[in-house]
């Protein structure tokens, strides 16, 4: 059988430009295809009566897709959507540690923490 596609997620920080971003990714064994989000987990407090429930919400930040010949690298772009932009208007200032995941169609899925400023 041919070999399953592998993406590899480049560097550890991300710079917000406008209303998007660029992650840097490298492509293993055979050509890669599929989607990327910047993603940010949340704990959000709500009063009902008396008590404060807490949940656990995940953000989709940024989003994009991609496509990468085997061996090859490339700077994919995602763009920011409205959370993302508001959440991230002031990060130049106010870092924000957030997750990328790499979904690779046929493969497996890569995750990495990073820093967007």
């Amino acid at each position: 059988p041919p070999p399953a596609p592998e993406v590899l997620i480049t560097g550890s920080k991300l710079s917000v430009s406008g209303k998007a971003t660029k992650v840097r990714l490298t492509c293993t064994k055979a050509t890669c295809m599929g989607s990327v989000d910047l993603t940010l987990r949340v704990v959000v407090k709500r009063r009902r009566g008396k008590k404060t429930v807490s949940r656990r919400e995940t953000l989709v930040l940024a989003n994009g897709s991609y496509s990468i010949v085997a061996g090859a690298s490339a700077n994919v772009t995602l763009r920011l959507t409205a959370i993302g932009q508001k959440r991230l208007a002031h990060a130049k200032h106010h870092p924000v540690s957030a997750e990328v995941t790499v979904k690779v169609e046929g493969g497996s899925t890569a995750n990495t923490s990073v820093r967007v400023s």
